[in-house]
């Protein structure tokens, strides 16, 4: 072989070399990240309890990502699929922030999970002596139910007024009624759509404790306020 031949040929294999390094890349960061961001979601408990539909489907996109690069799948096919993964992992943990705070709020209104869904209870002391318009203290508690339901427009909402035995029946129906408007005309009035609302009295009709007493006519004395599960319709519990 002669000189000039020799030195083509160590070309090309110095150039193959170098070739060869250039291929020989370290993990692809798209996969690194979507690996990173799902582990980040199941190590975090409030994903697991608030976000675990979330959870599994980011899970599962990453075995695909996984089993793509395992299969050779080309480059920008892997990245698409890790991508998918990140922003599954990225759903998962909002959903459990919403959720948390969702919850928080619940807390907060002190809600009761019943079999008629959710219900929370306003006392008679947040109600004008006699009357229906609504206390200082009452308003705080609406407005933080209001902002759960926007939160969740999927939810109908049933008022029911009560109260105790004292004075005629005909009056205490009225009288219930009315609590029951008001609170619906206070929702109403910071963006809760109306069809969303029924607001019914039963007056002295369906106590909660003996009228003997005055803790048992202070119980009775109430707004119950039922936020029905999702999707149901007012025709499941109106008359119930």
């Amino acid at each position: 072989m002669g000189s000039g031949l020799r030195r083509w040929a160590g070309a090309i294999g110095t150039l193959a070399s170098v070739s060869a390094t250039g291929c020989a890349t370290g993990p692809d960061p798209e996969v690194v990240r979507a690996q990173a961001a799902v582990e980040e979601a199941r190590a975090d408990p409030a994903v697991a309890e608030y976000a675990p539909v979330a959870l599994r489907d980011a899970e599962q996109a990453l075995v695909q990502v996984e089993q793509a690069q395992r299969e050779g799948s080309d480059d920008e096919e892997v990245d698409h699929l890790a991508y998918l993964a990140e922003q599954k992992a990225a759903i998962a943990e909002n959903q459990a922030i919403e959720q948390r705070s969702q919850e928080q709020l619940l807390q907060q209104l002190r809600a009761e999970r019943t079999d008629r869904g959710l219900v929370v209870t306003l006392e008679d002391v947040l109600f004008e002596v006699n009357g229906a318009d609504l206390q200082p203290g009452a308003q705080v508690e609406l407005l933080r139910l209001v902002e759960y339901l926007k939160r969740n427009p999927d939810r109908n909402v049933l008022i029911e007024g009560h109260t105790d035995s004292t004075g005629s029946s005909e009056y205490n129906l009225q009288l219930s009624q009315l609590r029951a408007q008001s609170v619906e005309s206070y929702m109403v009035g910071n963006g809760v759509p109306p069809d969303r609302i029924r607001a019914i009295g039963y007056g002295e009709t369906r106590p909660e404790a003996p009228n003997d007493s005055a803790t048992g006519r202070q119980q009775n004395r109430r707004v119950e306020i039922v936020i029905l599960d999702a999707g149901e319709p007012f025709a499941e519990v109106v008359g119930g």
